[in-house]
């Protein structure tokens, strides 16, 4: 037999003891109970309870790889989608009317799917993350937007800001005119 396994069987068996070593309780002269490896004059051995084990789960690979594929299919497809601009709750002046719509998506928009947009309950559809839209009256505005598939499937959640817009009014002009010499 070579030291080495000499060595080996020697450290085994000292760590076989460690792990089932005896454990004292015992209380020193102001009161307090120290639990120690250790006896010391006046200890208590302790009973302590087995370990509690529980057998492993087994689990087919079928399972594991349906489970997979079920996840994948269900991975978002854009890690961030949002509405730009206008920021939610601004405030725009735009005596025109017209406010560009900006849409942040990462990554890019996917072949085949679409962004809709819907302003005050009217949708707009289309392969861009940028709509113009003209002579949108005075007032506040909610916007929503999602992304869709082919099939018309939602691929992102909905996001919706507010925003004011802000014109000049005619009825306002007319009381500064009306005065005459």
């Amino acid at each position: 037999m070579s030291i080495h396994t000499i060595a080996l069987t020697i450290l085994i068996s000292a760590a076989s003891t460690v792990a089932y070593a005896e454990i004292y309780r015992s209380t020193d002269a102001e009161g307090n109970v120290i639990y120690s490896d250790q006896p010391r004059p006046g200890a208590k051995t302790m009973n302590l309870p087995g370990l509690t084990s529980y057998p492993g789960t087994a689990y087919s690979t079928s399972s594991t790889n349906n489970a997979s594929a079920d996840q994948s299919k269900n991975k978002p497809v854009y890690s961030e989608f949002n509405i730009s601009t206008p920021a939610n709750d601004e405030t725009i002046r735009a005596n025109s009317g017209d406010i560009s719509v900006s849409l942040g998506v990462s990554p890019a928009l996917k072949a085949g799917h679409v962004v809709v947009l819907d302003v005050n309950g009217q949708q707009f559809k289309g392969n861009s993350t940028l709509f113009n839209l003209k002579n949108v009256d005075r007032g506040t505005h909610i916007l929503k937007a999602h992304i869709e598939n082919a099939a018309g499937e939602k691929q992102t959640d909905v996001v919706s800001n507010t925003f004011h817009l802000k014109r000049a009014s005619v009825l306002n002009n007319s009381a500064n005119n009306s005065a005459s010499p």
